[in-house]
């Protein structure tokens, strides 16, 4: 950003009114700036009124079932920005694939579709054009630094959010809401935050829903722009509001505690709180890129390609008795750049994933399915109940994002077809070979590990032991086989697998198949579990999980070969650093062999072969209270080792202090206290400089003032010339800084005199002009800080009453 932006940028953090507004039919600019038209915004208005909260969802229209086609042509349409040189806008026909008309204006942000309506940014303007014709309605003019947020339309009224905040502007922000004609963009209201960003805002019926700052929803009255009623979300964030037949829904981000969430705007959000409200939230794991279920109504709607929307859950609101937040099809959907995942909305399972060949631009769900577009500018519709795609149509368009008027739209002539199997759809996910897909792959672990089908257990080992799988979705399967309950009938015959370099086959993943056989408690795997615990190939990393399984799933039977393996093993040096294997064999032992078995333990122990980590593992787990007494008596040990060295090094600096003490002199000389000012100089020169600015033709600063003599510090300093402003109390806080030497009397009084050399201050070395015009020296003043070159006189001050050596000033001398 230039210095010449930096400072409008912050000449609108001071002035409110710095954006003008302006308005005009066919893009042909009229009006003049409109003042705030109503209360709005206020600091003191109150948040969470249960009463105002039931007079909007009161006064909201009654819910209904999602519609068809919003715009008056009855046509479902999709509105493709397009990059070409220049830029264009072009209407596609979806009942026909035909073009309705292309315009070519500056388009700088994504398009807000409503009704009869495009509402976008173009340039320094916020542009609303007719769906019929693409011809410009009207303009508004904003102010360079203040960026779109968003708009909605309902009826004839468009209100349109705009912002200014962030990097362009420090920590400053502030917004304008406006309520606009939508078919002649006269101003019907205009509102400013006064502090804090305004989101894109949503408008239904009488209210329109404004988020802001991220913590807050503020209800104004459509008609006059009046704030009328409050939200403010105590424990979560807000990033959109969304209105629609079926309500008014808002949402909150993804945080470390919980996905991103849906709010209905109802009585029961008045609470500020998740627990309180009525949400729905996923059943999932973390999702990687933390999707949101809406563009970010606080961020810049950029017409370019965004990654932060190819990242994206979707969602269409429809009205079900049995549900306050329903969704059409009963799914929702996980948009991953190329790939859809459809989710149940009950159980957040996966119904069917769908992979495209080009990065998909932009989607929306409709009434049984979804229509989206692709970067070469295909257009194609997904089946809601197959997940198949089911037409499709090729616009020959580079497109960069796009937006749809298409309910009701379901294309005619797609062959009927089976429903995709979720799980191979999942394995495919694993397997693609698009390194930006690596986090979506190794996703598709937890998602494929959720169905309790018993194969998914062998799919997710057979992934596991590919050699072609990175390690990012290696480790994903392992987390994700963990969690399984079924199937282990697979991982029991895991186990008699073994690796053969004529055959070409792999031993499998203990570390992987022990823990998952102990969750899914399958005590027909001990047997194998023991034969890889005796195999010398078993690497050494996966004996502890492999004896951790047999002390969980074993018996007394186990005790045999658990016994042989520590016999051969306890002073084996290769297991250096992997003693806990060990130990934990030997605490198989001590759960299924009884007495014979902690006798034998006890043995191992005792052997001065045996490593000393394992001896330290062993003592702990025949007696954890004695080794538990054993490192508290360690812990006291040190505990007063240390304080008997707190004491002797106590005992040692009083002892350094009361000699130093005996050496200090009764008081300090006159060349003591020179020395110490001079070699402290860089203290007090910034106040001399200051000072000869003030007075250009001072030549000395005469400094009394007291000593202590315990500590060192000065305290009591008078000044003459004392009417230099501020000069006193810089000096005080510079001669604060200097540490004089201790000596035995209690205080004593000192003289010092700073010679200034030069008739005036360097220009530019301070703030003050020169009255002579002559230029000083900078490092010339200073009494004792500098002496002069030899051959120049020494300095000349008033001849002063001098104290004998050893001797405090006199007080009455200054």
């Amino acid at each position: 950003m230039t210095r010449e932006k930096i400072a409008k940028a912050t000449r609108a953090s001071l002035i409110a009114l710095i954006v003008i507004f302006s308005f005009g039919a066919a893009g042909e600019i009229c009006g003049s700036f409109f003042e705030t038209t109503a209360a709005a915004f206020g600091a003191g208005f109150p948040d969470n009124k249960p009463e105002d909260m039931r007079s909007i969802v009161s006064g909201l229209e009654a819910p209904q079932p999602v519609g068809g086609i919003s715009n008056s042509m009855g046509v479902p349409v999709a509105i493709l920005v397009i990059e070409e040189d220049p830029r264009a806008i072009v209407a596609i026909d979806l009942n026909s694939g035909n073009e309705i008309w292309k315009i070519t204006p500056p388009v700088s942000s994504q398009i807000t579709l409503k009704g009869d309506l495009l509402v976008f940014q173009s340039g320094f303007k916020i542009a609303g054009h007719s769906l019929q014709n693409g011809q410009e309605l009207w303009t508004i003019t904003i102010d360079e630094g203040w960026n779109y947020h968003g708009a909605d339309l309902y009826g004839d009224m468009a209100v349109v959010s705009v912002g200014v905040g962030g990097e362009e502007a420090g920590a400053y922000a502030n917004g304008r809401i406006l309520g606009i004609n939508a078919k002649n963009g006269h101003m019907r209201w205009d509102n400013s935050s006064g502090g804090g960003l305004l989101g894109a805002p949503a408008i239904y019926g009488k209210y329109v829903f404004v988020p802001w700052d991220r913590q807050k929803i503020a209800v104004l009255d459509a008609k006059e722009g009046k704030e009328i009623c409050r939200l403010r979300a105590d424990d979560y964030t807000i990033n959109f509001v969304d209105a629609s037949q079926s309500g008014v829904y808002f949402g909150s981000a993804a945080t470390g505690m919980s996905l991103s969430s849906i709010f209905r705007f109802d009585e029961k959000a008045a609470t500020g709180t998740r627990e309180g409200s009525t949400m729905f939230v996923p059943n999932l794991e973390p999702v990687p890129g933390d999707p949101g279920f809406k563009s970010d109504a606080f961020g810049r709607p950029i017409a370019g390609r965004s990654a932060s929307e190819k990242i994206r859950f979707h969602w269409l609101p429809t009205v079900d008795g049995a549900s306050p937040i329903a969704m059409s099809d009963n799914l929702f959907y996980l948009h991953y750049w190329r790939y859809v995942v459809a989710l149940d909305s009950t159980t957040s399972r996966v119904r069917w994933t769908f992979r495209s060949d080009q990065d998909i631009e932009s989607m929306r769900p409709v009434p049984g399915g979804v229509i989206g577009v692709d970067s070469d500018g295909k257009i194609f519709f997904i089946d809601a109940s197959s997940g198949n795609e089911t037409w499709s149509k090729e616009t020959g368009h580079n497109v960069l994002t796009a937006t749809f008027d298409a309910n009701g739209f379901r294309p005619q002539g797609g062959a009927a077809t089976a429903a995709a199997d979720p799980i191979i759809g999942l394995k495919e996910m694993m397997w693609d070979k698009d390194n930006r897909m690596m986090p979506i792959r190794a996703y598709a672990a937890f998602l494929i590990a959720d169905f309790p089908i018993p194969e998914v257990t062998q799919d997710l080992l057979t992934i596991y032991s590919d050699a072609s799988i990175p390690k990012g979705l290696r480790d994903a399967v392992v987390q994700a086989l963990a969690k399984r309950t079924i199937g282990s009938q697979y991982l029991v015959k895991a186990l008699h697998m073994r690796y053969d370099f004529l055959e070409q086959t792999q031993a499998p993943p203990m570390q992987v198949v022990a823990p998952a056989l102990v969750n899914m408690n399958d005590r027909s795997a001990v047997p194998g579990l023991l034969t890889h615990l005796m195999n010398y190939e078993t690497p050494v990393e996966a004996i502890r999980e492999i004896a951790f399984a047999i002390d969980a799933l074993g018996d007394p039977s186990v005790v045999g070969t658990l016994t042989q393996f520590i016999t051969l093993y306890h002073a084996d040096s290769s297991f250096l650093g992997h003693e806990d294997a060990l130990a934990m064999a030997g605490k198989g032992i001590l759960t299924h062999g009884g007495q014979p078995g902690e006798q034998f333990v006890a043995s191992v122990r005792d052997d001065f072969q045996t490593l000393p980590e394992l001896k330290s593992q062993l003592l702990e787990l025949l007696d954890p209270e004695a080794a538990a007494k054993a490192e508290a008596a360690a812990a006291a040990h040190a505990d007063a080792a240390a304080q008997a060295d707190a004491a002797a090094q106590a005992e040692a600096e009083a002892s350094a202090a009361a000699t130093e003490a005996a050496r200090r002199p009764r008081s300090l000389n006159r060349q003591v206290i020179s020395d110490t000012i001079v070699a402290n100089q860089q203290a007090l020169k910034p106040c001399v400089q200051v000072a000869l600015g003030l007075r250009p033709g001072l030549r000395s600063i005469r400094m009394k003032f007291m000593i202590t003599g315990a500590t060192g510090k000065s305290s009591n300093l008078q000044i003459l010339p004392s009417n230099v402003p501020g000069l006193k109390n810089c000096l005080e806080k510079g001669l604060g800084e200097i540490n004089f030497p201790k000596f035995k009397n209690q205080r004593q009084s000192a003289l010092y005199n700073i010679s200034i050399q030069g008739a005036a201050p360097t220009p530019g070395y301070n703030a003050y002009p020169s009255q002579t015009g002559q230029p000083a020296d900078p490092d010339s003043f200073g009494g004792g800080f500098k002496q002069p070159p030899p051959g120049q006189p020494q300095p000349q001050p008033r001849p002063q009453p001098q104290p004998q050596p050893g001797q405090p000033y006199d007080p009455d001398s200054f």
